[in-house]
């Protein structure tokens, strides 16, 4: 009964930082394909598009970010109740 809100709040808290996680790279790598494909830069080397590699990458994050969250509630409320 105790441990339950703590273990909650740290998956909700890792599944927002695992979201905004995914986000910031989706715009860092756009800023960062259109400043090197446009002018010589885009000559010399070949960007993968963000589209092509965006369908696996939520699940990644939301993933990670649970099990951090997860993991992290646990070992608060255990050092909390010195169980």
């Amino acid at each position: 009964f105790i441990r339950t809100p703590f273990v909650i709040e740290g998956l909700l808290l890792g599944i927002l930082g695992g979201g905004i996680a995914f986000l910031l790279e989706w715009g860092i790598y756009k800023l960062i394909f259109t400043r090197a494909t446009s002018g010589m830069a885009g000559m010399l080397f070949n960007l993968i598009p963000f589209s092509a590699i965006m369908n696996p990458l939520p699940m990644i994050y939301l993933g990670a970010g649970v099990l951090v969250g997860a993991v992290g509630g646990s070992v608060a409320i255990r050092n909390y109740l010195k169980v």
